[in-house]
């Protein structure tokens, strides 16, 4: 009997005993996963700091591209409309080889270079905004002996027939895919003018729209030349009233000829 309960004593003794430390042990293996969970070395933070940057990054990119892309046009437009219109000229221009001059209109700009001859102008609407071009150049047109008649001598530009520079015009048009649409004649600031105009439609791709031309010929010191402007149907009568007031400020110049030294004269 008392074997009996001494065992009984032993059992409770060692059950009170083990209980205890299973569940420190069990808290202390909680505890250790617990911490471990967060516990990682120097270089996988390193990499999880880099994922992260590079997951922001593609985010503001995603955002960046999900703008109207009109906004994106116009801001990068807006640096070189500005220059353009700071650049335009809109002053006197002297034909470098010395011929003639013109007084530039408002919104145009002569910085192309000449070429055979031909000198070329950009035109700008009051906002900056490209709005056409416009060319001047001699005439290279076979002349053509007048008709007794005064009546069809009148037909004429200096030695020129209407009918050569219009079709002039014709064959430049044909080359456009484009078509003269009348011709007439009028005086400009004294001048006589022969007036042809002209009208383009869509590019064959369609990145182009419809054009209006206006081709001016006039006669300046014995020689004839041809002012033609292209220009978008809607900057059309801007760019054409810019045409007409150049062409009233165009006249010849007398390059200065060299004094000789008296041994040679």
């Amino acid at each position: 009997m008392k074997r009996a309960i001494a065992l009984s004593m032993l059992v409770l003794f060692s059950i009170a005993v083990i209980i205890p430390i299973m569940d420190s042990s069990a808290h202390n293996d909680r505890k250790h996963f617990g911490h471990r969970k967060h516990h990682h070395s120097r270089a996988w933070w390193r990499r999880y700091h880099a994922r992260k940057r590079r997951q922001r990054r593609m985010a503001r990119l995603r955002m960046r591209n999900l703008q109207p892309a009109t906004n994106g046009l116009a801001d990068a437009a807006k640096p070189e409309v500005l220059a353009h219109h700071v650049t335009a000229e809109s002053g006197l221009y002297l034909d470098p080889s010395g011929r003639w001059s013109v007084t530039l209109p408002a919104g145009w700009n002569s910085r192309t270079a000449p070429s055979n001859g031909e000198v070329k102008f950009r035109i700008f609407a009051a906002d900056g905004k490209p709005a056409g071009y416009s060319a001047l150049a001699g005439v290279n047109v076979p002349a053509s002996p007048k008709p007794m008649l005064a009546s069809k001598a009148r037909r004429y530009i200096g030695d020129v027939s209407f009918s050569d520079l219009r079709k002039t015009v014709i064959d430049k048009m044909i080359v456009s895919n484009g078509w003269v649409t009348n011709d007439y004649e009028r005086t400009i600031d004294g001048k006589r003018v022969f007036v042809v105009i002209a009208q383009t439609g869509n590019s064959p791709d369609g990145s182009v729209g419809p054009q209006s031309w206006s081709f001016y010929f006039t006669e300046v010191d014995g020689k004839v030349y041809s002012l033609s402007t292209t220009a978008p149907v809607e900057f059309f009568d801007q760019a054409d009233s810019g045409s007409q007031r150049l062409l009233g400020s165009f006249k010849g110049t007398t390059r200065p000829t060299a004094s000789l030294p008296p041994s040679e004269r």
